[in-house]
């Protein structure tokens, strides 16, 4: 099981000036989480279901506010009754 689930926006400016920025967050993750790169809804929902069946510990966003606003939405649905994990 992954401790901790990373979602990175490609698109948020942060990300856009600094592109090498996953590769550093993969590997300070190392074997102890993911990091997954979304570019569209449709791959986010995706990502946040499979954190879900992978029981992922610890999620964080790193992208803007709509980043972290259009995740919580995604893996609000996609946990629905069951425990979110911890935010970061």
């Amino acid at each position: 099981m992954s401790e901790i689930g990373i979602i990175a926006n490609p698109h948020a400016k942060f990300n856009k000036r600094n592109p090498d920025r996953q590769k550093l967050l993969g590997y300070i993750l190392g074997e102890h989480g993911r990091i997954e790169v979304t570019a569209t809804l449709e791959e986010l929902g995706q990502v946040a279901r499979d954190f879900r069946k992978k029981g992922i510990r610890i999620l964080a966003m790193n992208g803007g506010d709509g980043t972290i606003s259009r995740t919580l939405t995604a893996v609000i649905r996609e946990y629905g009754a069951n425990p979110l994990p911890k935010i970061a």
